[in-house]
């Protein structure tokens, strides 16, 4: 197994960030971009950050690699042959928007101690309050169930 740290470092020494529209470049960030995304947490804030890009080429990145796999594109293969070796990963498939997956949002008010809480867990997490509330809540859902 790896380590987002590994995944980063490979990154920043073998491939490096750079400002340009070339596809073996592209190809090899997105393969990045969705490992660190859907293994590792990783919000698309800190994503774009990492690597000076605009959050909506984050959100669109991260979704190309299990497309173009699943397409067995293969200028997409050969790019990123390397890295599917070094960091192994089977992405989740994106389905779009539609009522079966329709998310449904529920208010709650917290008292200022719990809401607190909740606010340094998702710093922690480095991510919205929204999602790790989600998360937080999933697990203990979980708990219950079982």
């Amino acid at each position: 197994m790896y380590t987002a740290e590994e995944v980063i470092t490979y990154f920043k020494d073998n491939i490096g960030i750079k400002k340009t529209r070339k596809r073996v470049y592209v190809d090899k960030r997105n393969y990045i971009i969705a490992v660190l995304y859907y293994n590792f947490r990783y919000s698309e804030i800190v994503l774009e950050g990492m690597f000076g890009i605009d959050r909506s080429t984050v959100n669109y990145g991260k979704q190309m690699p299990h497309a173009l796999l699943k397409n067995n594109d293969p200028d997409f293969i050969k790019n990123t042959s390397e890295l599917v070796t070094l960091f192994p990963y089977t992405f989740p498939k994106n389905e779009g928007h539609n009522a079966a997956c329709r998310e449904y949002m529920v208010r709650v008010s917290l008292d200022k101690d719990t809401y607190h809480k909740l606010l340094n867990y998702s710093k922690l997490k480095d991510m919205y309050i929204n999602r790790a509330t989600k998360e937080l809540l999933t697990k203990a859902i979980k708990l219950w169930e079982e």
